[in-house]
Order: structure tokens, then C-alpha cells, then sequence
């Protein structure tokens, strides 16, 4: 869960926060010519536990289903 965010982008020529998927962060569409700066810093917390993450397996990214992609 994000507590806290802040966001500060240079100037664009448009720019549009529109909605997550599935209630998961915030997209900002942008449009500029040249070099874009953002500085991003969030203070979240963490509720899932594990009780052992080295039990997990590892996955070769082509073996990723397509739902799993738009989570990375």
C-alpha cells in the first residue's frame, strides 16, 4: 500500500493521470519533445508475509503468462 507519493516532473506539453489496472498504482500519459526529468519518491508498506520466499521457483520470463507481465 502506497502511504505517501510525490511526483515532480518537468514541464510537458500534455500530460493525463488516468486510472490503474486492477486499483494497482496510477499511469501519468505524457507528451514532451526532448528530455524529461522525474523524480519519483513513495513511502509504502508491505502487508503480504511469506514464510520462506527461497521456496519460491524460479520462472524463465518466456514461461510468464501474459496477467503476470502487467504486474512487473
Amino acid at each position: 500500500m502506497i502511504e505517501t507519493a510525490l511526483i515532480d516532473i518537468t514541464p510537458t506539453e500534455h500530460s493525463a493521470r488516468v486510472a490503474s489496472h486492477d486499483l494497482i498504482g496510477e499511469r501519468i500519459w505524457l507528451r514532451v519533445q526532448g528530455q524529461l526529468l522525474v523524480d519519483y519518491r513513495a513511502t509504502v508498506r508491505i502487508e503480504r508475509i511469506f514464510d520462506n520466499c527461497l521456496d519460491l521457483l524460479m520462472v524463465p520470463p518466456h514461461q510468464l503468462t501474459d496477467e503476470t507481465f502487467q504486474h512487473l
